[in-house]
Protein backbone atom coordinates (compact mmCIF):
# COMPACT_ATOMS: atom_id res chain seq x y z
CA UNK A 1 0.00 0.00 0.00
CA UNK A 2 2.77 2.41 0.86
CA UNK A 3 4.49 1.80 -2.50
CA UNK A 4 1.23 2.20 -4.42
CA UNK A 5 0.44 5.47 -2.69
CA UNK A 6 3.96 6.74 -3.37
CA UNK A 7 3.91 5.65 -7.02
CA UNK A 8 0.40 7.02 -7.73
CA UNK A 9 -0.10 9.86 -5.21
CA UNK A 10 -3.25 11.25 -6.82
CA UNK A 11 -5.11 7.94 -7.07
CA UNK A 12 -7.71 7.03 -4.45
CA UNK A 13 -7.50 3.31 -3.82
CA UNK A 14 -10.07 1.07 -2.12
CA UNK A 15 -9.14 -2.31 -0.64
CA UNK A 16 -11.60 -4.92 -1.98
CA UNK A 17 -11.98 -8.19 -0.15
CA UNK A 18 -14.46 -10.94 0.52
CA UNK A 19 -16.36 -11.24 3.77
CA UNK A 20 -14.44 -14.44 4.51
CA UNK A 21 -11.24 -12.38 4.68
CA UNK A 22 -12.85 -9.81 6.97
CA UNK A 23 -13.40 -12.65 9.46
CA UNK A 24 -9.76 -13.73 9.42
CA UNK A 25 -8.23 -10.26 9.03
CA UNK A 26 -7.20 -10.00 12.72
CA UNK A 27 -4.73 -12.83 12.01
CA UNK A 28 -3.00 -10.73 9.36
CA UNK A 29 0.21 -8.88 10.09
CA UNK A 30 -0.51 -5.15 10.50
CA UNK A 31 -4.24 -5.55 9.82
CA UNK A 32 -5.08 -2.44 11.81
CA UNK A 33 -2.59 -0.47 9.71
CA UNK A 34 -4.47 -1.58 6.58
CA UNK A 35 -7.82 -0.52 8.04
CA UNK A 36 -6.34 2.84 9.08
CA UNK A 37 -4.57 3.44 5.75
CA UNK A 38 -7.11 2.71 3.01
CA UNK A 39 -10.90 2.57 2.70
CA UNK A 40 -12.12 -1.04 2.62
CA UNK A 41 -15.06 -2.51 0.72
CA UNK A 42 -16.18 -5.97 1.79
CA UNK A 43 -18.06 -8.16 -0.67
CA UNK A 44 -20.46 -10.85 0.50
CA UNK A 45 -19.15 -14.43 0.27
CA UNK A 46 -20.95 -17.75 0.75
CA UNK A 47 -21.12 -18.65 4.42
CA UNK A 48 -19.41 -15.48 5.60
CA UNK A 49 -21.72 -12.49 5.03
CA UNK A 50 -23.54 -11.86 8.30
CA UNK A 51 -20.89 -13.72 10.30
CA UNK A 52 -18.23 -11.28 9.09
CA UNK A 53 -20.23 -8.33 10.41
CA UNK A 54 -20.00 -9.77 13.93
CA UNK A 55 -16.26 -10.50 13.83
CA UNK A 56 -13.40 -8.69 15.55
CA UNK A 57 -12.59 -6.38 12.63
CA UNK A 58 -16.19 -5.25 12.16
CA UNK A 59 -16.62 -4.69 15.88
CA UNK A 60 -13.29 -2.87 16.25
CA UNK A 61 -14.13 -0.56 13.34
CA UNK A 62 -17.88 -0.17 13.81
CA UNK A 63 -17.30 3.58 14.22
CA UNK A 64 -15.97 3.69 10.63
CA UNK A 65 -18.86 1.70 9.07
CA UNK A 66 -20.54 3.31 6.07
CA UNK A 67 -23.86 2.16 4.71
CA UNK A 68 -26.49 3.24 2.25
CA UNK A 69 -25.79 6.50 0.45
CA UNK A 70 -22.69 7.15 2.57
CA UNK A 71 -21.04 4.06 1.08
CA UNK A 72 -21.13 5.70 -2.37
CA UNK A 73 -18.51 8.17 -1.13
CA UNK A 74 -16.09 5.53 0.17
CA UNK A 75 -13.28 6.63 -2.15
CA UNK A 76 -13.23 10.14 -0.68
CA UNK A 77 -13.53 9.14 2.97
CA UNK A 78 -10.51 9.44 5.22
CA UNK A 79 -9.60 6.03 6.68
CA UNK A 80 -10.68 4.26 8.66
CA UNK A 81 -13.77 3.85 6.51
CA UNK A 82 -15.36 0.64 5.35
CA UNK A 83 -18.55 -0.88 4.11
CA UNK A 84 -20.23 -4.11 3.10
CA UNK A 85 -22.03 -4.95 -0.13
CA UNK A 86 -24.46 -7.82 -0.31
CA UNK A 87 -23.91 -8.96 -3.88
CA UNK A 88 -24.31 -12.08 -5.96
CA UNK A 89 -22.17 -14.66 -4.24
CA UNK A 90 -19.58 -16.70 -6.07
CA UNK A 91 -18.11 -19.80 -4.45
CA UNK A 92 -14.74 -19.67 -6.24
CA UNK A 93 -11.81 -18.66 -4.08
CA UNK A 94 -8.86 -16.59 -5.26
CA UNK A 95 -6.54 -19.25 -3.81
CA UNK A 96 -8.04 -21.96 -6.02
CA UNK A 97 -7.98 -19.64 -9.05
CA UNK A 98 -4.28 -18.87 -8.54
CA UNK A 99 -3.50 -22.57 -8.13
CA UNK A 100 -5.34 -23.40 -11.36
CA UNK A 101 -3.48 -20.68 -13.28
CA UNK A 102 -0.15 -21.79 -11.84
CA UNK A 103 -0.79 -25.39 -12.90
CA UNK A 104 -1.46 -24.26 -16.48
CA UNK A 105 1.76 -22.28 -16.81
CA UNK A 106 4.50 -24.04 -18.76
CA UNK A 107 7.76 -23.99 -16.78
Amino acid sequence: LAVMRQRWPGVRFVWLMGADNLIQMPRWRRWRWIMNTIPVLVLDRPGAGIKSLHGQTAISYRHAWLSGEKLAGLTIKKPPAWGFIACRRHAASSTSMRAKIKSQVIP
